[in-house]
């Protein structure tokens, strides 16, 4: 998937390329923001939920760069309760969450018409994750309380392929697929090894000034 998005990104702009001197801007000011809802998973098996705002700038019909800002609004949670022995029994509560989230990335794309927008994307990811627990129990007789939280930040690049449509004039909407973290690559053997990915899709809305 990675070198196939990272592909479309380079045909993208090697069809853009030439044209770029015989097609005028679309939007003399080139400035949007938008905001979006993704559904996450990290590793296959953990489902987030973010919430991120975008501030792009439009070069041109075909170029944009633009960043990302955002917070979990969606953690995975667990919990269960250990009553095994007769000196002591717990219970416990731990959720897993995305903190913080932030980013910059360069886009590529070809209008198809008025209105839609598909495009790729590459780009820096970091992602600041946090596990929380709490465990409340009984040990021969005495209550007791544990909490704990550990916050861990991750980078990496990242790609993507989404698709803009526009149903109004100067909104849009955006549908887009996404590889924020991915640990796949090479180990020091020289073997390709695939890793954990933090991926998923987003919807959103986007307005252009």
């Amino acid at each position: 998937m990675k070198k196939l998005i990272i592909a479309l990104a380079v045909t993208l702009a090697s069809v853009s390329i030439p044209s770029l001197a015989q097609t005028e801007e679309s939007n003399d000011n080139g400035f949007y923001v938008g905001a979006n809802y993704a559904a996450l998973t990290l590793a296959d098996e953990l489902d987030l939920g973010v919430a991120y705002a975008r501030f792009g700038y439009a070069i041109n019909d075909y170029f944009s760069v633009e960043a990302r800002i955002g917070t979990g609004v969606k953690g995975e949670e667990s919990s269960d309760i250990v009553d095994e022995y007769y000196y002591y029994s717990y219970s416990y509560e731990e959720e897993l969450s995305v903190n913080s989230f932030y980013g910059a990335y360069i886009l590529a794309g070809i209008p198809l018409g008025n209105t839609f927008y598909p495009y790729a994307f590459i780009g820096y990811t970091n992602a600041k994750l946090e596990y929380e627990v709490e465990v409340k129990g009984i040990i021969y007789g005495d209550y007791f309380t544990f909490e704990q939280s550990v916050s861990d930040s991750e980078s990496d690049t990242s790609y993507g392929i989404g698709m803009n449509i526009t149903p109004w004039e100067n909104v849009e909407i955006n549908l887009e697929y996404s590889v924020y973290l991915d640990a796949s690559g090479f180990n020091d053997d020289g073997d390709y090894v695939e890793g954990d990915t933090f991926d998923g899709f987003s919807v959103g809305l986007t307005y252009k000034f």
